[in-house]
């Protein structure tokens, strides 16, 4: 039984699987907190400074294994692994990642110029991408 270890990633909501809120609780979202509303600021869910944890023969830990995978795939990627392990388990490359403004963030040496199949990020051309 691994651990899995996740951050929210940009304004993206990813709800907690299998959690159902009781009535009058908020929703919970993986590596997000609950703020109520308080001195005229709305309410909302920060991400947190630390991973949200599951444990990998979980059902919950499953559904975010694909929830990973699943949104990888459509071309972005729905929450940040927080260790190699995580990233391993879902099969995605691990990324660097640091808490700037309440966000987690891509760290700036983390920034892969290809993608995972070897082909050049958006807005590069072969040609210049050797070129500095």
């Amino acid at each position: 039984m691994a651990r899995l270890r996740f951050y929210a990633r940009d304004a993206q909501l990813v709800a907690v699987p299998n959690q159902i809120p009781l009535v009058g609780t908020a929703r919970q979202y993986v590596g997000r907190d609950f703020r109520p509303a308080a001195n005229g600021k709305p309410a909302g869910y920060p991400a947190t400074k630390e991973p949200q944890a599951f444990n990998s023969d979980t059902p919950a830990g499953q559904l975010l294994i694909d929830e990973v995978r699943r949104s990888r795939r459509q071309g972005s990627q729905s929450l940040w692994c927080a260790d190699e392990a995580t990233a391993a388990a879902c099969e995605v490359p691990f990324v660097a990642v640091a808490f700037e403004g309440g966000q987690w963030r891509q760290t700036a040496t983390a920034q892969p110029s290809t993608d995972d199949a070897g082909n050049d990020k958006p807005g590069r051309s072969r040609k210049s991408a050797g070129r500095k």
